[in-house]
This record gives C-alpha cells, structure tokens and sequence, in this order.
C-alpha cells in the first residue's frame, strides 16, 4: 500500500460537493510524477497514458472518486495504531486514490508494455446526493474513447464484477 501517498490524501478535506482541495492535491501528484493531467468542468481529475501504436485504441479508464461522506469541519486527522492507518475516510476512497497514485508512479517508464490507451480519473460525486455526477460526466464526454471503466473504490483487494445498482428515494413524513 501506497502509504506516503495515503495519509496525504485522507488529511486532505473532500466532501461532496467541495472536492476542490483533494482534486488540486491528486493533479498536483500525477503531476510531480510526470503525467499531464487537467480538472473538467466538473472537477474531475483526468490523466490520458497513449504508448505510441495504440492511438485510436479504446481507452480503460481506471477511476476513483474524490469525494467522502464526512461533511466539512470534520477532524479527518490519521493516525498509526498497530501498524494500521486510521481516520475517516481512509478506505473510502483515499486509499484508492492512493492505489492510482502509486500505479502511475509505478508506470514510469514502463508505459511501452501497455497495449491500448489507460486513462486515470479521480472523479467528484460519487458520495450521496453526488448522484454519481463525476462519473456521468465522464462518460458523457468521452464514451467514444472509452472501451472500458472500471471503478476503484472502496476496500481493496474485493473484486465486483457486475454491475451495482443505485436507487434515489425521497420521502416526506408528516407528524
């Protein structure tokens, strides 16, 4: 696990809606690490990986939401307890945000082995009433381009290989 990359990700403040902070701190990251990288009018984080022979290609979009369900104020400060990082939002989703990191850390120079384009997002509202509006937005823009998305979130090392579905109630109660 990434750690360096973790608890900066986790300290840094994203609730939906006000991913503005964290989604500087991921572009300035891939950025560090030698990715060009842009924040969409939504304020997604993208990055596009194209190895030379594979444009044209669809894409694999790997992305990995931003925002956390703590609201502003929160203490999001993390700590070591037996060797373990803990804190609020440490598994979801720093941890993934954190996974992309070291991925394209790891990519460095390596980007030749890749057979078709690999893009990575760091998408906004994927929390709640985010209504998933980074990832909608992503596909809007893009679908063309995209032979694939896969979503990193949550806790690492579980595979869900189906589609998960969400469903929006809203319910008045009179008393």
């Amino acid at each position: 696990m990434p750690l360096a990359y973790l608890a900066r990700i986790a300290q840094t403040p994203a609730p939906t809606f006000e991913e503005g902070r964290r989604a500087e701190l991921i572009a300035e990251l891939w950025r560090e690490l030698g990715y060009p990288c842009d924040i969409d009018a939504v304020g997604n984080v993208l990055t596009r990986i194209v190895p030379p022979g594979t444009e044209g290609r669809p894409a694999l979009l790997l992305a990995s939401h931003l925002d956390t369900v703590f609201e502003a104020g929160t203490d999001v400060t993390v700590r070591e307890e037996g060797g373990r990082l803990i804190g609020p939002g440490v598994g979801d989703n720093s941890a993934s945000l954190a996974v992309l990191t070291a991925l394209l850390r790891d990519l460095r120079g390596q980007v030749g082995l890749l057979r078709r384009p690999l893009w990575l997002a760091a998408n906004v509202g994927e929390e709640g009433l985010g209504d998933l509006r980074g990832s909608k937005y992503l596909i809007s823009q893009h679908r063309e381009q995209l032979g694939a998305l896969i979503a990193v979130d949550g806790y690492l090392g579980i595979a869900v290989t189906r589609g998960v579905g969400v469903r929006r109630y809203r319910a008045t109660f009179l008393g």
